[in-house]
């Protein structure tokens, strides 16, 4: 089988690590991979089943000959062409939530456009994928849109291969052995409600709750330099540690005790399930993919009030006990099993 996997540009982020998965996972099938070129253009180098084509417009898609078109980003998606195939989309996330979360006049009208839009192309779909029962319930109702729910998979050796001690661990990474420690691992975006956790701590700080914690936040993104201000503003930079790009997520993991994610909204949140697999329990906004891994891992998840410091600050102080629990649905095997009976069966 022939498959095109379309996505908007060829470079590092989930988007592009989700299609690679699929490629390695099914060598038996035929992938080109189409996207604008980017900083990853290389990536699929040793998969002998795939071959890349930086560029996705339609009729370099047609020369491919695929028996399937899969798309992975709505703006290839939107102007798509290609006859005598099925065609899947993924949607990784609503891109529509925001509109929850920011409004006014121009919020309106820019939701009301994105939502004509993704109801024209999401008809000229044979399948639509979500990967939170969420999003799945959202697409029902707004479009109208059944979809197969298939959730993003993850490899855990490289997480469960970690045996260092939490002790050895802080030492190694510079990190206090006297703090309770509360780890974020997020780009600074919007969604990812940085600027929730931080007016949280301030709450802390002014119930006289804040000491003895530390906030651990590695990542980067545009509002990085924003809320290291709203920190430096609000008085808590006490209690805060900006890491930036980590490559050693896994370890700074096992070294913390509590994870966080104050995310406004989520696809099918990774770093949530990454930091179970490492046995960290966690405290997250009950939203949109973050309410599925919660459901499905019982009370390792401690959920709180979307956008509300003060119910987030009530948590932290009482965060939850990580109990065993089964993380079977969220292996790379049962993600890769499940698209191809998909590709297969349709």
């Amino acid at each position: 089988m022939r498959i095109a996997l379309i996505t908007d540009k060829l470079s590092t982020g989930g988007g592009l690590e989700h299609i690679f998965q699929l490629c390695a996972g099914m060598s038996d099938f035929e992938f080109g991979v189409f996207g604008a070129p980017g900083n990853a253009n290389n990536k699929f180098d040793n998969l002998v089943n795939v071959e890349v084509f930086q560029s996705n417009d339609n009729e370099t898609i047609r020369r491919f000959a695929p028996d399937l078109v899969h798309y992975h980003h709505l703006k290839p998606l939107a102007r798509a062409s290609v006859p005598g195939c099925r065609k899947f989309f993924t949607v990784h996330g609503v891109h529509l939530h925001r509109y929850e979360f920011v409004r006014g006049l121009k919020s309106t009208l820019a939701r009301a456009a994105r939502l004509t839009l993704e109801k024209a192309v999401y008809r000229r779909m044979d399948r639509v994928v979500t990967v939170s029962a969420e999003d799945a319930a959202y697409l029902q109702r707004y479009h109208g849109c059944d979809s197969v729910v298939i959730y993003n998979g993850i490899n855990f050796g490289p997480i469960e291969g970690i045996t260092e001690s939490k002790p050895a661990l802080r030492q190694r990474l510079q990190l206090p052995d006297d703090k309770q420690i509360y780890l974020m691992v997020a780009r600074f975006d919007f969604p990812k409600g940085h600027d929730v956790l931080i007016h949280a701590v301030s709450v802390l700080k002014q119930r006289g709750r804040a000491e003895g914690r530390l906030f651990v936040l590695a990542g980067d993104g545009d509002l990085l330099a924003p809320m290291k201000e709203l920190v430096d503003r609000l008085g808590v930079s006490d209690y805060f540690m900006f890491l930036g790009v980590r490559r050693d997520v896994y370890d700074l993991m096992h070294a913390a005790d509590v994870f966080v994610l104050p995310s406004r909204w989520e696809g099918l949140p990774i770093t949530l399930i990454e930091a179970l697999v490492a046995q960290l329990p966690a405290v997250a906004s009950r939203t949109y993919g973050v309410a599925t891994v919660a459901r499905e891992t019982g009370d390792n998840v401690q959920l709180f009030e979307n956008e509300n410091p003060e119910d987030l600050a009530d948590n932290l102080v009482k965060p939850p006990k990580f109990t065993s629990c089964n993380l079977e649905m969220f292996k790379l095997q049962s993600m890769i099993t499940a698209t191809r009976k998909l590709y297969v069966e349709g």
